[in-house]
């Protein structure tokens, strides 16, 4: 059977008419599921503006911060404080959750750290009555201490009072005052002055009777020496008397010298 090539090509487009038209529906119910992904803002805010936000290591602004292009799921945050050369202002890190059209608000505060010194150094700080520790000191001081005071105790120097609102950049540094000798350490003073004299006096004394009775000693023996040598001369028994007389005085004065001498002595190596 002969067939006509037109009535074989009519054929074929009625045959290919539904897959076109099944085509054409396809292509016309086909949506853009990304236009309708909702973003989800998370407001970042601190204590003290401007402080450097970091989110998953990558810097993303200055808080107060707004940010609504994260990603669905677990991230990690560091705030840095705004001076950044001090190393006492310290950072914060922390780690939230981002879930598709809740919207967050994350409120951060920096916990001031304070280095609290003392000129000299050694001095007990306490809070109230709670003893916190000896300066140097590295402190965390708490929203309620903000306002309060410090005390500065150390032995030997006067208590010392301060705020510690009054720091200078987290640092509180205090110049101690001596406290000077009181009323009885003054007396003791004095009394031990008293003792130096009497123990100087006793030297001085001691010292003089060694000296004169030595001296005495000497005298008489010498003049007992020249009546010996008359005596030898002459045979007078007058002279040999006075001869056994200064004998016996410059031995009694040699017996004090001895004696002043030790206790010259002694009061020395007592001292």
């Amino acid at each position: 059977m002969n067939f006509d090539p037109r009535t074989v090509g009519v054929i074929i487009a009625l045959a290919l008419c539904p897959l076109w038209g099944a085509a054409v529906f396809t292509q016309d119910i086909t949506v853009d599921t990304t236009s309708t992904i909702r973003k989800t803002p998370i407001t970042i805010q601190t204590d003290v503006d401007s402080a450097l936000v970091l989110i998953d290591s990558v810097q993303v602004g200055f808080t107060p911060l707004t940010v609504d292009t994260l990603s669905q799921g677990t991230h990690s945050i560091t705030l840095q404080h705004p001076d950044l050369d001090n190393w006492l202002t310290g950072s914060i890190s922390d780690s939230f959750d981002v879930v598709r059209g809740e919207a967050r608000t994350l409120r951060y505060s920096f916990t001031p750290r304070l280095l609290v010194r003392s000129n000299p150094f050694g001095a007990q700080v306490f809070f109230g009555d709670s003893l916190l520790g000896s300066t140097p000191l590295l402190l965390d001081a708490d929203a309620h201490m903000t306002h309060s005071m410090l005390n500065l105790r150390k032995p030997g120097f006067e208590d010392s009072t301060i705020r510690i609102s009054d720091n200078k950049r987290s640092v509180l540094a205090v110049n101690l005052k001596k406290v000077w000798q009181s009323e009885t350490n003054e007396e003791s003073i004095f009394r031990e002055s008293n003792t130096n004299g009497t123990s100087n006096f006793r030297l001085y004394l001691t010292g003089a009777a060694t000296i004169l009775s030595g001296a005495t000693a000497a005298y008489f023996k010498v003049k007992a020496d020249v009546r010996h040598n008359s005596y030898v001369r002459s045979r007078d028994p007058v002279l040999l008397n006075e001869t056994n007389r200064l004998d016996t005085a410059a031995a009694v004065a040699l017996v004090a010298t001895q004696l002043s001498l030790a206790l010259f002595t002694y009061f020395i190596l007592s001292e």
